[in-house]
Protein backbone atom coordinates (compact mmCIF):
# COMPACT_ATOMS: atom_id res chain seq x y z
CA UNK A 1 0.00 0.00 0.00
CA UNK A 2 1.34 3.45 -0.77
CA UNK A 3 -0.12 6.69 0.51
CA UNK A 4 -2.03 9.00 -2.16
CA UNK A 5 -2.27 5.61 -4.80
CA UNK A 6 -5.97 4.54 -5.94
CA UNK A 7 -8.03 1.63 -5.42
CA UNK A 8 -6.92 -1.07 -7.63
CA UNK A 9 -6.49 -4.89 -8.15
CA UNK A 10 -3.92 -6.16 -9.70
CA UNK A 11 -2.73 -10.08 -9.96
CA UNK A 12 -4.88 -10.41 -6.60
CA UNK A 13 -3.19 -7.89 -4.95
CA UNK A 14 -5.69 -4.39 -3.78
CA UNK A 15 -3.94 -1.64 -3.77
CA UNK A 16 -6.00 1.08 -1.33
CA UNK A 17 -6.04 4.82 -0.89
CA UNK A 18 -5.83 5.99 2.48
CA UNK A 19 -5.36 8.93 4.30
CA UNK A 20 -2.99 7.51 7.15
CA UNK A 21 -2.08 4.06 7.35
CA UNK A 22 -1.10 2.04 10.44
CA UNK A 23 1.29 -0.43 10.31
CA UNK A 24 0.66 -3.32 13.19
CA UNK A 25 2.39 -6.50 11.29
CA UNK A 26 4.04 -7.57 14.74
CA UNK A 27 7.24 -9.63 14.51
CA UNK A 28 8.72 -12.99 13.04
CA UNK A 29 10.77 -15.69 14.70
CA UNK A 30 14.35 -15.39 14.15
CA UNK A 31 16.48 -18.10 13.37
CA UNK A 32 20.39 -18.63 13.52
CA UNK A 33 22.12 -19.34 10.28
CA UNK A 34 23.41 -22.46 11.13
CA UNK A 35 24.19 -26.24 9.49
CA UNK A 36 20.87 -27.97 9.58
CA UNK A 37 18.44 -25.11 10.72
CA UNK A 38 15.82 -26.49 8.41
CA UNK A 39 15.26 -29.48 10.94
CA UNK A 40 14.33 -27.39 13.34
CA UNK A 41 10.98 -25.45 14.30
CA UNK A 42 10.09 -22.29 15.73
CA UNK A 43 7.23 -21.10 18.20
CA UNK A 44 4.79 -21.21 15.47
CA UNK A 45 4.88 -24.59 15.59
CA UNK A 46 5.71 -25.96 19.07
CA UNK A 47 1.95 -26.01 20.04
CA UNK A 48 0.53 -28.14 16.87
CA UNK A 49 3.38 -31.30 17.04
CA UNK A 50 1.59 -34.36 15.86
CA UNK A 51 2.93 -36.32 19.20
CA UNK A 52 4.43 -35.40 22.21
CA UNK A 53 8.39 -35.08 22.28
CA UNK A 54 10.49 -37.58 24.42
CA UNK A 55 13.03 -35.94 24.49
CA UNK A 56 12.64 -32.00 23.22
CA UNK A 57 16.24 -29.26 22.87
CA UNK A 58 15.14 -25.57 23.32
CA UNK A 59 17.57 -23.16 21.95
CA UNK A 60 16.50 -19.90 23.96
CA UNK A 61 16.59 -18.45 27.35
CA UNK A 62 13.85 -16.04 26.83
CA UNK A 63 10.08 -15.96 27.27
CA UNK A 64 8.85 -18.62 24.71
CA UNK A 65 12.06 -21.01 25.75
CA UNK A 66 10.98 -20.85 29.32
CA UNK A 67 7.29 -21.43 29.15
CA UNK A 68 7.88 -24.52 26.47
CA UNK A 69 10.57 -25.58 28.40
CA UNK A 70 7.76 -26.42 31.32
CA UNK A 71 5.12 -27.35 29.73
CA UNK A 72 6.37 -30.17 28.03
CA UNK A 73 8.76 -31.08 31.23
CA UNK A 74 5.07 -31.16 32.93
CA UNK A 75 4.21 -33.29 29.98
CA UNK A 76 7.17 -35.73 30.70
CA UNK A 77 9.57 -34.91 27.88
CA UNK A 78 13.25 -34.76 28.53
CA UNK A 79 13.97 -30.92 28.15
CA UNK A 80 17.27 -29.28 27.53
CA UNK A 81 17.81 -25.67 27.52
CA UNK A 82 20.88 -24.19 25.71
CA UNK A 83 21.15 -20.28 25.61
CA UNK A 84 24.04 -17.55 24.89
CA UNK A 85 23.99 -15.72 28.22
CA UNK A 86 24.84 -17.29 32.07
CA UNK A 87 21.23 -16.83 32.91
CA UNK A 88 17.74 -17.20 31.42
CA UNK A 89 15.27 -14.20 31.32
CA UNK A 90 17.85 -11.61 30.66
CA UNK A 91 14.99 -9.23 30.78
CA UNK A 92 14.17 -9.62 34.14
CA UNK A 93 16.45 -8.63 37.86
CA UNK A 94 19.27 -11.01 37.68
CA UNK A 95 18.73 -12.55 41.48
CA UNK A 96 15.12 -13.72 39.96
CA UNK A 97 15.98 -15.30 37.09
CA UNK A 98 18.67 -17.54 39.05
CA UNK A 99 16.02 -18.70 41.86
CA UNK A 100 13.52 -19.17 38.73
CA UNK A 101 16.48 -21.24 36.89
CA UNK A 102 17.03 -23.36 40.33
CA UNK A 103 13.21 -24.25 40.21
CA UNK A 104 13.53 -25.26 36.44
CA UNK A 105 16.59 -27.54 37.36
CA UNK A 106 14.17 -29.13 40.65
CA UNK A 107 11.88 -30.06 37.80
CA UNK A 108 14.29 -31.53 36.39
CA UNK A 109 15.02 -29.39 32.97
CA UNK A 110 18.55 -29.22 31.60
CA UNK A 111 20.41 -26.14 31.74
CA UNK A 112 23.14 -25.35 29.61
CA UNK A 113 24.25 -21.53 30.12
CA UNK A 114 26.67 -20.18 27.88
CA UNK A 115 26.45 -22.33 24.62
CA UNK A 116 25.02 -21.77 21.81
CA UNK A 117 24.15 -24.55 18.66
CA UNK A 118 26.64 -24.59 15.93
CA UNK A 119 24.98 -27.76 13.88
CA UNK A 120 21.72 -29.91 13.47
CA UNK A 121 21.89 -33.45 12.36
CA UNK A 122 18.94 -35.37 10.89
CA UNK A 123 19.69 -39.04 11.24
CA UNK A 124 18.43 -42.56 9.39
CA UNK A 125 16.27 -42.88 12.22
CA UNK A 126 15.05 -39.62 11.85
CA UNK A 127 16.25 -38.40 15.08
CA UNK A 128 18.21 -35.66 15.26
CA UNK A 129 21.76 -34.59 17.00
CA UNK A 130 22.81 -30.70 17.81
CA UNK A 131 26.06 -29.90 18.35
CA UNK A 132 26.64 -26.59 20.79
CA UNK A 133 29.37 -24.74 21.70
CA UNK A 134 30.61 -21.79 24.33
CA UNK A 135 32.58 -18.80 24.37
CA UNK A 136 35.69 -21.52 25.27
CA UNK A 137 35.09 -24.19 22.54
CA UNK A 138 34.00 -26.43 24.54
CA UNK A 139 31.69 -28.94 22.89
CA UNK A 140 28.34 -30.57 23.72
CA UNK A 141 26.77 -32.97 21.52
CA UNK A 142 22.64 -34.21 22.45
CA UNK A 143 21.56 -36.86 19.83
CA UNK A 144 17.79 -38.71 20.04
CA UNK A 145 16.32 -35.76 20.16
CA UNK A 146 12.72 -35.69 18.56
CA UNK A 147 12.45 -31.43 18.14
CA UNK A 148 14.90 -28.62 18.03
CA UNK A 149 12.80 -25.42 18.90
CA UNK A 150 14.35 -22.55 18.26
CA UNK A 151 13.39 -19.85 20.57
CA UNK A 152 16.21 -17.09 19.79
CA UNK A 153 14.11 -13.80 19.66
CA UNK A 154 12.31 -12.27 17.12
CA UNK A 155 12.35 -9.25 14.63
CA UNK A 156 9.83 -6.61 13.38
CA UNK A 157 7.96 -7.88 10.10
CA UNK A 158 8.47 -5.44 8.35
CA UNK A 159 10.10 -6.77 5.03
CA UNK A 160 7.68 -6.90 1.63
CA UNK A 161 5.67 -4.20 2.99
CA UNK A 162 7.91 -1.68 0.41
CA UNK A 163 8.13 1.11 3.26
CA UNK A 164 11.79 1.63 1.52
CA UNK A 165 9.97 2.38 -1.76
CA UNK A 166 8.13 5.67 0.57
CA UNK A 167 10.98 6.54 2.35
CA UNK A 168 9.68 5.16 5.70
CA UNK A 169 12.81 5.11 8.36
CA UNK A 170 13.17 2.19 10.09
CA UNK A 171 16.02 1.01 13.30
CA UNK A 172 18.95 -0.93 12.83
CA UNK A 173 16.82 -4.25 13.94
CA UNK A 174 14.13 -3.32 10.90
CA UNK A 175 11.40 -1.80 12.99
CA UNK A 176 9.48 1.36 12.08
CA UNK A 177 10.67 4.58 13.93
CA UNK A 178 8.13 6.57 15.75
CA UNK A 179 7.88 9.48 17.58
CA UNK A 180 5.78 9.66 21.12
CA UNK A 181 2.40 9.61 19.30
CA UNK A 182 3.50 6.21 17.07
CA UNK A 183 3.89 8.39 13.80
CA UNK A 184 6.75 7.44 11.25
CA UNK A 185 8.88 9.97 9.47
CA UNK A 186 5.95 10.13 6.51
CA UNK A 187 3.18 11.90 7.58
CA UNK A 188 0.48 9.13 6.66
CA UNK A 189 2.50 6.21 8.07
CA UNK A 190 2.01 5.37 11.79
CA UNK A 191 2.98 1.88 13.31
CA UNK A 192 2.30 0.28 16.69
CA UNK A 193 3.06 -3.13 18.30
CA UNK A 194 6.20 -5.62 18.03
CA UNK A 195 7.54 -3.92 14.51
CA UNK A 196 8.38 -0.82 16.24
CA UNK A 197 10.89 -2.60 18.86
CA UNK A 198 9.43 -0.92 21.96
CA UNK A 199 8.19 -2.95 24.58
CA UNK A 200 7.28 -6.65 22.87
CA UNK A 201 4.00 -6.88 24.49
CA UNK A 202 0.50 -7.57 23.49
CA UNK A 203 -0.65 -5.73 25.98
CA UNK A 204 1.38 -2.80 25.32
CA UNK A 205 0.65 -3.21 21.65
CA UNK A 206 -3.74 -2.82 22.78
CA UNK A 207 -2.29 0.34 24.74
CA UNK A 208 -0.47 2.29 21.81
CA UNK A 209 -3.11 0.97 19.82
CA UNK A 210 -5.88 2.77 21.93
CA UNK A 211 -3.95 5.86 22.77
CA UNK A 212 -3.16 6.15 18.14
CA UNK A 213 -6.64 6.26 18.10
CA UNK A 214 -7.66 8.94 20.92
CA UNK A 215 -5.12 11.15 19.25
CA UNK A 216 -5.36 10.91 15.65
CA UNK A 217 -9.54 10.35 15.67
CA UNK A 218 -9.95 12.08 19.32
CA UNK A 219 -7.69 14.69 18.61
CA UNK A 220 -6.29 14.09 22.26
CA UNK A 221 -2.78 15.06 22.57
CA UNK A 222 -1.78 11.86 24.59
CA UNK A 223 0.47 9.20 24.16
CA UNK A 224 1.36 5.62 25.82
CA UNK A 225 3.09 5.34 28.87
CA UNK A 226 5.46 2.84 29.69
CA UNK A 227 6.49 3.89 32.88
CA UNK A 228 5.90 0.44 35.38
CA UNK A 229 4.89 -1.86 32.53
CA UNK A 230 4.29 -5.39 34.37
CA UNK A 231 5.64 -8.38 32.57
CA UNK A 232 5.38 -11.97 33.38
CA UNK A 233 6.55 -15.42 32.28
CA UNK A 234 4.19 -17.86 32.22
CA UNK A 235 6.37 -20.74 33.12
CA UNK A 236 5.88 -22.82 35.93
CA UNK A 237 6.63 -21.51 38.30
CA UNK A 238 5.45 -17.86 36.73
CA UNK A 239 8.15 -15.23 36.66
CA UNK A 240 6.83 -11.78 36.89
CA UNK A 241 7.78 -8.05 37.55
CA UNK A 242 6.65 -4.59 37.45
CA UNK A 243 9.11 -1.58 37.41
CA UNK A 244 13.06 -1.48 37.64
CA UNK A 245 15.56 -4.66 39.14
CA UNK A 246 18.15 -4.21 41.15
CA UNK A 247 21.05 -2.82 39.26
CA UNK A 248 19.01 -0.28 37.38
CA UNK A 249 17.38 0.97 40.85
CA UNK A 250 20.67 1.67 42.40
CA UNK A 251 22.10 3.25 38.69
CA UNK A 252 19.30 5.32 38.95
CA UNK A 253 18.77 6.46 42.08
CA UNK A 254 21.82 5.63 44.34
CA UNK A 255 19.99 5.46 47.35
CA UNK A 256 18.00 2.06 47.28
CA UNK A 257 17.04 -0.98 49.75
CA UNK A 258 16.56 -3.97 49.20
CA UNK A 259 14.01 -6.85 50.47
CA UNK A 260 13.68 -9.88 49.69
CA UNK A 261 12.50 -13.19 50.79
CA UNK A 262 12.02 -16.93 49.55
CA UNK A 263 8.19 -18.62 50.25
CA UNK A 264 6.42 -22.03 49.97
CA UNK A 265 2.95 -21.76 48.72
CA UNK A 266 0.40 -23.05 51.83
CA UNK A 267 -1.76 -25.02 49.20
CA UNK A 268 1.58 -26.52 48.13
CA UNK A 269 3.40 -27.31 51.28
CA UNK A 270 2.92 -30.87 51.58
CA UNK A 271 3.42 -31.59 47.80
CA UNK A 272 6.12 -28.95 47.23
CA UNK A 273 4.84 -29.08 43.70
CA UNK A 274 5.69 -25.66 42.69
CA UNK A 275 9.12 -25.14 44.79
CA UNK A 276 10.12 -21.94 46.45
CA UNK A 277 8.64 -18.69 45.04
CA UNK A 278 10.90 -15.58 45.67
CA UNK A 279 9.52 -12.43 46.46
CA UNK A 280 12.27 -8.57 46.14
CA UNK A 281 10.89 -5.24 46.67
CA UNK A 282 13.22 -2.44 45.39
CA UNK A 283 12.16 0.72 47.50
CA UNK A 284 14.19 4.24 46.75
CA UNK A 285 15.56 5.16 50.10
CA UNK A 286 15.07 8.89 50.33
CA UNK A 287 11.57 8.76 48.98
CA UNK A 288 10.28 5.36 50.19
CA UNK A 289 8.50 4.67 47.10
CA UNK A 290 8.56 1.08 45.79
CA UNK A 291 10.72 1.35 42.13
CA UNK A 292 10.09 -2.55 41.67
CA UNK A 293 8.53 -5.87 42.39
CA UNK A 294 9.94 -9.15 41.19
CA UNK A 295 8.32 -12.68 41.86
CA UNK A 296 9.08 -16.07 41.13
CA UNK A 297 6.03 -18.61 42.01
CA UNK A 298 2.39 -20.32 41.44
CA UNK A 299 0.34 -17.82 39.77
CA UNK A 300 2.21 -14.98 41.00
CA UNK A 301 1.02 -13.08 37.75
CA UNK A 302 -2.19 -12.84 39.37
CA UNK A 303 -0.83 -11.40 42.56
CA UNK A 304 1.35 -8.97 40.15
CA UNK A 305 -1.56 -7.03 38.48
CA UNK A 306 -2.94 -5.22 41.76
CA UNK A 307 0.64 -4.49 42.83
CA UNK A 308 1.55 -3.04 39.45
CA UNK A 309 -2.23 -0.76 39.89
CA UNK A 310 -0.41 0.50 43.20
CA UNK A 311 3.05 1.32 41.63
CA UNK A 312 1.14 3.00 39.05
CA UNK A 313 -0.14 5.69 41.57
CA UNK A 314 3.12 5.45 43.69
CA UNK A 315 2.69 3.15 46.34
CA UNK A 316 5.54 3.28 49.19
CA UNK A 317 7.05 0.78 51.02
CA UNK A 318 5.56 2.85 54.70
CA UNK A 319 2.21 1.75 52.86
CA UNK A 320 2.66 -1.76 51.65
CA UNK A 321 3.64 -2.26 55.05
CA UNK A 322 0.71 -0.75 56.42
CA UNK A 323 -1.66 -3.19 54.22
CA UNK A 324 -3.75 -6.00 56.15
CA UNK A 325 -2.45 -8.98 54.11
CA UNK A 326 -5.05 -11.59 53.18
CA UNK A 327 -4.08 -15.03 54.67
CA UNK A 328 -3.25 -17.59 53.32
CA UNK A 329 -2.42 -16.51 50.95
CA UNK A 330 1.34 -15.99 48.85
CA UNK A 331 0.40 -12.38 48.03
CA UNK A 332 0.46 -11.44 51.72
CA UNK A 333 4.24 -11.83 51.84
CA UNK A 334 4.59 -8.68 49.57
CA UNK A 335 3.05 -7.30 53.16
CA UNK A 336 4.83 -8.87 55.77
CA UNK A 337 8.78 -7.75 54.48
CA UNK A 338 10.47 -5.89 57.10
CA UNK A 339 14.08 -6.72 57.12
CA UNK A 340 16.31 -5.10 54.87
CA UNK A 341 18.56 -7.94 52.90
CA UNK A 342 20.59 -5.09 50.93
CA UNK A 343 21.34 -1.21 51.33
CA UNK A 344 22.90 0.98 48.93
CA UNK A 345 23.79 4.59 49.08
CA UNK A 346 26.03 6.75 46.47
CA UNK A 347 25.37 3.02 44.77
CA UNK A 348 27.66 1.73 46.79
CA UNK A 349 26.49 -1.35 48.90
CA UNK A 350 26.76 -0.93 52.65
CA UNK A 351 28.48 -3.74 54.33
CA UNK A 352 26.76 -4.83 57.53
Amino acid sequence: MYPGQKHSRNRGYACVQAKNILIATGGRALVPPIEGKEHTIISDQILDLPKKPSKLVIVGGGYIAAEQACIYRNFGADVHMFFRGKHMLAGFDPEAAKHAEGQFKHKGINLNPDFSPVKVVKESDGKLTMTAKNNDDKEVTVDGIDYILMATGRKPATQGLGLDKIGVELDEKGGVKVDDFSHSNVDSIWAIGDVTNRIPLTPVARMEGTYFAQHLFGGLDIKPDYANVASVVFSSPQVAQVGVNEDKAVEQYGDVDVFTSTFSALKDSLTDNEGKGFIKVVVDAKSDRVLGIHLVGPEVSEILQGFAAAMKAGITKTQLNETVGIHPTSAEELTTLRSVTRKYRNKEQLKD
